[in-house]
């Protein structure tokens, strides 16, 4: 009498569970439409995109400009840096030539006695360019040189490649 009590519950139970991996498994194979659909309309949109720059001109000698417009602007956004990095090189180079003549200052008060040869080599103090802070901005204005005659090479050449196709 109690196994025909349990067989409704254990019928539900197994209804219940097919039910479930039967909604898994269609919601899955939607999943795997779309993404098949939206990686097909990717595809096509590329293409018929790169058809129409190879074959029309105009379109080319847009996208070139419109190139040329974005390297123009990041390549003043890079000398901006690059000024910068000078103008903050130039004020740590300053403070390390005031901290020498404080120094050779300082020298000369504590020891105005001294030789000739002690006051040369006081003078002769060397302005000290060997902080990491010195040395990485000073790496970082190279760098940044570097890059901006690089975009000013492509832009020239963009330029240049604009005017060709527009004649």
């Amino acid at each position: 009498s109690s196994t025909c009590t349990q067989l409704p519950d254990v019928h539900k139970a197994a209804v219940r569970i097919q039910a479930s991996f039967r909604g898994y498994r269609t919601r899955k194979a939607i999943a795997l439409h779309v993404l098949r659909h939206r990686a097909a309309i990717r595809i096509q949109s590329t293409w018929r995109g790169h058809v129409v720059r190879l074959c029309n001109t105009t379109a080319r000698a847009v996208q070139h400009i419109h190139q040329g417009r974005r390297l123009a602007t990041h390549l003043a956004l890079l000398t901006k840096q690059l000024e910068s990095c000078e103008r903050e090189l130039e004020k740590s180079q300053q403070t390390q030539r005031y901290q020498a003549a404080a120094m050779r200052g300082l020298w000369k008060e504590a020891y105005p006695s001294s030789t000739d040869t002690a006051k040369d080599a006081v003078d002769n103090i060397p302005v000290l360019d060997s902080s990491s802070q010195v040395l990485s901005l000073v790496a970082l204005c190279e760098h940044l040189q570097c890059q901006v005659e690089y975009l000013e090479n492509k832009v020239s050449t963009l330029t240049g490649s604009v005017y060709i196709q527009g004649e």
